[in-house]
């Protein structure tokens, strides 16, 4: 089993505030930071199978990171902090560091409020570095993988030709031939919705099977809609109980392709885990707008089972 940690400190103070505390602090001089700045990171294939080599499977907006730091000549492992992208901070410590650890993270439900560490991206190692007071080490952009199996990834519909609708109902429709309008390659579905149309519900057509209530389980979308919708668990609390629907969460009209990630598991807890379930959406139309719901890349993924410290 794999140990997942989770910082709750969030690096806020702008860096000439924090500088001015180290300064100044009680009267104390205090020791010349170092700092470390870092850009952005990217995902890429892992190159194990063709699935993972597929652009659509790739889309990812990775927000933040979470910071660990191992000193040489200890045991311990310090938090150093979760940090928006680009950053540039100011550390305390200073000499050899035997390795640091970045962990991916992400907007759950594309709230800045929820930013959490990906438990689908693999952590990055940067290892026997030097921090000297006073100067920046650069860790420029980095790169991840999806830390997967092929059985982790219970779904993933990218709409391109010339696969055949086979995962959602009736109502999706497909667009097979249009790179301008689709998040990657040629192709995405659509719902169109008239002005007359108030709800529209459209689910995809598979139950999904998760035996281990200890595993992750998250979806990931890319969404472009002129309506806003929510994403559905459909499920049962016991075994011969009758099925019932829980909202998730609602996603806001877009312009442009948003990638959402979608955390799946507290709306799983309400059904006790309960081991089959099916996902649906519906297009909220209080306003009488006439637009379409625009999904690409839809997976659904699950994991090994991880514990928080």
């Amino acid at each position: 089993m794999i140990e997942k940690r989770i910082t709750l400190r969030i690096f806020t103070l702008p860096l000439v505030v924090v500088l001015t505390l180290l300064a100044t602090s009680c009267g104390k001089e205090l020791p010349v930071p170092s700092f470390i700045h870092m850009d952005s990171i990217v995902l890429q294939p892992n190159g194990n199978h063709v699935l993972f080599d597929d652009a659509g499977l790739l889309t990812s907006d990775i927000d933040a990171v979470v910071i660990y730091a191992h000193r040489k000549g200890t045991q311990r492992i310090d938090t150093v902090g979760h940090f928006l992208l680009p950053f540039t901070i100011p550390l305390t410590m200073s000499g050899e560091i035997d390795y640091l650890e970045v962990a991916p993270a992400v907007k759950w439900g594309g709230s800045s409020r929820a930013i959490v560490p990906y438990p689908f991206y693999k952590e990055i190692f940067h290892r026997n570095l030097t921090l000297t007071q006073g100067d920046t080490l650069s860790l420029g952009t980095d790169t991840t993988y999806y830390d997967l199996k092929l059985d982790d990834l219970r779904l993933f519909v990218n709409f391109e030709p010339p696969a055949s609708n086979i995962f959602f109902d009736s109502v999706m429709q497909w667009a097979t031939n249009d790179a301008a309008g689709a998040c990657r390659g040629t192709g995405y579905g659509y719902v169109p919705v008239t002005t007359d149309q108030y709800s529209v519900d459209f689910a995809i057509e598979r139950t999904f099977t998760v035996t281990n209530p200890l595993l992750a389980v998250w979806m990931e979308l890319d969404s472009r809609s002129d309506i806003e919708y929510s994403v559905n668990m459909i499920s049962r609390y016991t075994e011969g109980g009758a099925e019932e629907k829980h909202e998730v969460m609602r996603i806001r009209p877009s312009d442009e392709w948003v990638h959402m990630y979608i955390n799946l598991g507290t709306t799983w807890s309400y059904f006790n885990h309960y081991k089959n379930f099916r996902i649906s959406f519906t297009a909220i139309n209080g306003d009488g707008t006439e637009g379409e719901v625009r999904l690409d890349n839809v997976r659904l993924l699950t994991h090994y089972p991880y514990f928080i410290n």
